[in-house]
């Protein structure tokens, strides 16, 4: 207006700006693409990119052809990054609920979880059979949260199937619940601990690598498997009780000290109790009838 222009003359002057301005802005994106591939390639895409609620289209193509990479690790960053947006119901995801990988498995059902993508109920159902516990877990919840039914319904629905993986994950799914759905896995889990013999012997190894990861506060199936007639069984609980609380189990322990192969793991679980294992030791130890062994590892 001051310069007394009309609109096409002020149209004509603009041209070269706007032309220039295309040209930069083109330039500035195929660096900022060149940025990025870089930083994923070498886990440090910024904090406020990771952050942000919802990730531009440069960044979810990279991310999902990430997906595809040969190395695990590179997977798993991707989907890291992934979940933070809202992209993390990508068909990439989906599509590595079947990878080799099973820590990527679990990783991609834990997102989809996260997401409320239901879209992946049917492959996740045959999941319920995967090889790792920590997979079908993840099966289990999902299906708890978005299938409508309880992880106990749905061991039902698999009709009479006794395989210890099954019921593992059921307690596990259950223990992550919350304090409320214990009392539905304590059956669950004592019956695992119960099975005896050789026949019940990876049933009950079972039971006590759960107990490992997991904070079970089921006294009595633990103090059983601490007391286990097999080595592993019994180590495995033994490093379980140690870990999330030795003090109720010291009585069990003490006597684990007698056997050899065992004293070890024993010793460490007493002395993970702290003072609740003095008492019974004082006992085991002034009690000319125990086994010497049992007395010399005091």
């Amino acid at each position: 207006t001051l310069g007394g222009l009309s609109p096409v003359r002020l149209g004509l002057v603009t041209l070269p700006f706007l032309a220039l301005w295309l040209h930069l802005a083109s330039r500035a994106h195929r660096r900022y693409v060149a940025t990025l591939r870089e930083s994923l390639q070498q886990h440090r895409l910024d904090a406020g990119r990771a952050t942000t609620q919802v990730l531009d289209r440069d960044t979810t193509e990279l991310l999902a052809a990430r997906l595809d990479a040969v190395d695990p690790k590179e997977i798993l960053y991707a989907l890291d990054v992934m979940a933070s947006g809202a992209v993390a119901a990508h068909p990439a995801v989906r599509g590595l609920l079947e990878h080799a990988d099973p820590a990527v498995r679990c990783r991609a059902l834990s997102i989809l979880n996260e997401a409320g993508d239901r879209t992946a109920l049917p492959r996740v159902e045959a999941l319920l059979r995967d090889p790792h516990l920590e997979v079908r877990t993840e099966a289990l919840l999902y299906l708890s949260r978005h299938a409508d039914q309880d992880p106990l319904a749905r061991l039902q629905d698999l009709g009479d199937y006794p395989d210890f993986s099954v019921r593992a994950a059921v307690v596990a799914v259950l223990a992550r619940l919350g304090e409320e759905r214990l009392e539905a896995a304590q059956p669950l889990f004592e019956s695992m601990a119960a099975e005896a013999g050789a026949a019940g012997r990876r049933t009950r190894l079972e039971a006590a690598r759960l107990a490992e990861r997991l904070p079970l506060p089921f006294e009595d199936a633990l103090r059983r498997l601490v007391e286990d007639e097999d080595e592993e069984v019994a180590r495995t609980a033994m490093r379980a009780v140690a870990r999330h609380g030795a003090a109720p189990f010291a009585t069990s322990l003490v006597g684990q000290l007698g056997r050899p192969p065992l004293a070890e793991e024993a010793a460490a679980a007493l002395v993970a109790a702290g003072e609740a294992a003095l008492a019974p030791a004082t006992h085991a130890l002034a009690d000319p009838r125990r086994d010497p062994a049992v007395r010399r590892a005091i």
